[in-house]
């Protein structure tokens, strides 16, 4: 019974040793000794007293490496920097040819026929709808639709492309595109017409 009570006392005056211990640390440096704060804004967590040995050494492992990279070189940052103004894009990938229609929103949408896509001459690409007019089936009409080489000029508006529907002179019904001949798209009409169109300039040529 008295070993138990001298070991109590032990304890309690370690316990008691302890504490002033920090009292003082704390009273001189205006910091607890356990929990110093980094001066690159790498601290401890809130907790860290409350760890065990090996987490605290872990934390202070982990803080040291943030404060190696926060105190390493940085580049700075880039300001200013101009727009990109161009991004051609590679029209080889583009597929040419005359298409089975799908319905898009233009005039004569809801009558297509069909659809091409094509190259000019000028390296454009283009997309030339066929059809008839939305309120007259038998107006024939011919939408373009210019599409971009550079999306990057077309952004910073240096850029523009056309968009237009062309009206054939004649009402002999839907237009159906039949070849594709450099800038020019060769039709008919369900009346029997034909001839070519010029979808770089809006031009009809009829016979």
């Amino acid at each position: 019974m008295q070993l138990r009570l001298i070991a109590l006392g032990l304890v309690m005056l370690v316990v008691a040793s302890t504490g002033l211990a920090v009292i003082w640390a704390t009273a001189s440096t205006g910091q607890e000794v356990g929990k110093p704060e980094s001066r690159w804004g790498c601290d401890l967590p809130s907790d860290y007293e409350k760890l065990p040995p090996e987490k605290q050494s872990l934390e202070l492992d982990m803080r040291s490496e943030c404060e190696a990279a926060q105190a390493g070189y940085h580049a700075p940052k880039p300001t200013n920097q101009s727009p990109v103004l161009s991004c051609p894009l590679d029209l080889t990938y583009i597929q040419t040819g005359i298409f089975p229609f799908t319905f898009q929103k233009f005039p004569g949408g809801r009558n297509g026929s069909n659809f091409a896509s094509a190259i000019s001459s000028g390296g454009v690409p283009y997309t030339i709808f066929a059809g008839a007019q939305d309120n007259d089936v038998q107006q024939g009409v011919i939408f373009v639709k210019e599409e971009s080489t550079d999306p990057c000029a077309e952004a910073a508006g240096r850029l523009t492309r056309l968009d237009q529907d062309f009206i054939l002179p004649a009402k002999t019904g839907p237009v159906t595109l039949t070849a594709i001949e450099g800038d020019f798209v060769s039709f008919e009409t369900s009346g029997g017409s034909k001839g070519r169109f010029n979808y770089t300039t809006g031009e009809f040529i009829l016979p």
